[in-house]
């Protein structure tokens, strides 16, 4: 049934690969930039959103939300008495 219209759009292209851009796709950003901040790897938050490291970079052009500070695990510091 498009057949005939994918053969004319390949004609007035002929020999060219034209680009046809995706398209645009809304991310949760709310989760995303809780999950970053509860300190999960930016790996494991790009497989589990579906979502490339240039698009969280595009989403939060500041840089990446960081590993909230009040953590009970960033308040032990590794400051040590030396004798």
């Amino acid at each position: 049934m498009a057949q005939p219209f994918i053969n004319s759009v390949l004609r007035c292209f002929a020999g060219e690969q034209p680009y046809f851009p995706a398209a645009p796709r809304d991310y949760p950003v709310l989760q995303i930039r809780g999950a970053l901040e509860r300190g999960i790897p930016v790996k494991q938050v790009m497989k589990e959103f579906d979502i490339s490291r240039a698009s969280l970079h595009r989403i939060f052009p500041g840089g990446l939300p960081k590993k909230a500070a009040n953590d009970a695990d960033s308040q032990n510091s590794m400051n040590v008495a030396t004798n």
